[in-house]
């Protein structure tokens, strides 16, 4: 009995808006333990995909929308995308059968390690803890992150990142990123200079247990305004993951 009441009141001390927050640097190395990309969380898993994608007017309104249903599994060291229907329209056996034709053409590959651009995220970005909130039923802590201005960028890729700011919402109790909103603070060039994402432009990731205190990607949001040889675009994708399971 009395080991319930103490389990309720810390539980209750974790929720209430007065609790301290958990000190800073401890939380972030917590949570660089279990950050993972989400190829290298998928490596094990296939899963379905249905990707949504509208084309914007220069106002802002949809003009355009393609929908299209994904079966994704691990295949040599690849995630293979077998599509199966684009606008609600299953794709003919010889469709399907090309495309697992030309899947079987491509060369094995090793498994991909992110563990680098992981590590070197926690160069490029100060983080800093600014609140507890409740999401998908359990307590979160929110930061911010701002890249450092002081840092040189290693690669195009790490390029990019520097101009890019935003929040994350870790789990206080297992240190798994539950959300992520990002969003371009300066127009970034891309593609030798014959692009460019503008300001604004922004990207919602979620992860949800899936079972077994599995945290898998479950949706991603991306609103985003580019120049494409200085023809300027919008285009809103949404993709949503779900049906996970494990493959040998």
């Amino acid at each position: 009995m009395k080991i319930a009441v103490a389990w309720v009141v810390a539980l209750l001390l974790l929720q209430s808006p007065g609790a301290p927050l958990p000190e800073s640097n401890k939380f972030i190395s917590e949570f660089r333990k279990t950050l993972r990309s989400d190829d290298e969380l998928r490596q094990e898993y296939a899963f379905s995909e249905k990707e949504s994608v509208t084309e914007m007017d220069r106002g802002g309104k949809p003009k355009i929308t393609e929908v299209k249903v994904y079966e994704v599994y691990p295949d040599r060291g690849q995630l293979y995308r077998r599509l199966l229907s684009v606008n609600g329209v299953t794709l003919s056996q010889g469709d399907l059968d090309k495309e697992d034709h030309d899947q079987a053409m491509k060369k094995p590959e090793s498994p991909r390690d992110d563990s680098k651009i992981r590590d070197e995220l926690f160069k490029i970005y100060d983080l800093t803890i600014e609140r507890r909130e409740t999401m998908e039923g359990s307590p979160t802590i929110m930061l911010s992150f701002q890249p450092r201005t002081d840092y040189k960028p290693q690669s195009k890729l790490t390029n990019f990142l520097t101009h890019v700011s935003g929040r994350i919402w870790v789990n206080e109790a297992n240190h798994q990123l539950v959300r992520l909103n990002a969003e371009v603070v300066d127009s970034v060039s891309f593609g030798w200079f014959l692009g460019s994402l503008d300001e604004g432009t922004r990207l919602i990731a979620e992860r949800w247990n899936v079972g077994n205190d599995i945290w898998m990607p479950v949706r991603l949001d991306i609103q985003k305004s580019q120049r494409v040889l200085w023809k300027g675009t919008k285009v809103h994708e949404v993709h949503e993951y779900s049906e996970y399971r494990k493959v040998n």
